[in-house]
């Protein structure tokens, strides 16, 4: 019995693209918690990532965008008139990002050392939209 209750809670909570919608469905339980938690909960790989630091935290919070498709897939689907699915995680500390100091041809890859640096910056809300 502890088996089967333990394998129902590790299981994550976005398995497909297409269950992004249930992180905004749940957000209480990301809200004003670390961002690993959050991560720890998707499943399909973050192919692409862009990132706004907040100049003044007084006025605006930063953010990351995630998403779930690399560049390529990304202009096929806007050709298409898609927007692509699209997780935006605004984040209460100010986080150091500048896309030209990352890594030449991999600028927009979310890495592992992405998620080191940036894992307890604190969730103060989502944004979820698209489609594939």
């Amino acid at each position: 019995m502890i088996i089967v209750s333990f394998n129902c809670y590790s299981q994550q909570l976005v398995k497909t693209i297409d269950d992004s919608n249930k992180i905004k469905e749940n957000e209480a339980q990301f809200l004003n918690k670390p961002l690993k938690i959050l991560l720890k909960e998707i499943k399909p790989p973050i192919k692409r990532v862009t990132a706004s630091p907040s100049n003044n935290l007084q006025s605006s919070v930063g953010y990351f965008v995630f998403k779930f498709v690399d560049s390529k897939q990304n202009d096929s689907l806007r050709t298409k008139k898609k927007i692509p699915v699209t997780i935006v995680v605004y984040v209460k500390e100010y986080f150091d990002w500048d896309y030209h100091k990352r890594p030449k041809g991999k600028e927009t890859e979310w890495t592992t050392a992405d998620m080191k640096k940036y894992e307890n910056l604190t969730v103060v809300g989502f944004r979820v939209y698209g489609n594939n």
